[in-house]
């Protein structure tokens, strides 16, 4: 067949999987060092004053939170509007990396059973879904992640008053 050029699928799915591990040691690299940053600045290792914490609070339905309390109340809020929504359907609408490394809502047995204190999960913090779920949310919110997390409140018509 002259003119019809075959291309080597081995070689191309090489060199993909070859370039995908070196961005993958590269973000690794990234992360390490944007960690080592953080650590730094919030502990003065680099010899400036360290950083206080963050205590933007927020004003929702006349309560007044800080940023974590913020997001539990956003996630309790929502739930309550929409019944019967599933667990999946609420990690669809929360997403994970909407937080960053602990994601924003998780089963409550799930995280009891990996002894996590990153979530609320007092009996009056935990959201029970209409079909028995219980559902923990986290409480790890910082000025970064909270932003994005304003926006998606605010997209559902929620108002929501930084002060």
């Amino acid at each position: 067949m002259k003119g019809v050029h075959f291309m080597n699928y081995d070689r191309v799915i090489i060199e993909l999987l070859d370039r995908i591990s070196r961005l993958e040691e590269k973000t690794e690299r990234l992360e390490k060092i944007i960690a080592q940053q953080s650590s730094s600045k919030v502990t003065g290792t680099d010899g400036t004053e360290p950083k206080t914490r963050d205590k933007t609070k927020y004003i929702i339905d006349g309560r007044t939170c800080l940023k974590n309390r913020l997001v539990l109340e956003v996630v309790k809020k929502y739930v309550a509007e929409h019944p019967g929504i599933t667990f999946d359907e609420l990690r669809d609408v929360f997403y994970d990396k909407l937080q960053g490394s602990f994601g924003v809502v998780r089963i409550k047995s799930d995280i009891e059973q990996q002894k996590q204190i990153r979530y609320f999960y007092r009996d009056a913090d935990t959201i029970t879904l209409d079909d028995g779920t219980k559902v923990v949310v986290s409480n790890q919110w910082g000025k970064d992640n909270i932003k994005a997390f304003v926006i998606l409140a605010k997209s559902f018509g929620y108002e929501i008053q930084e002060i």
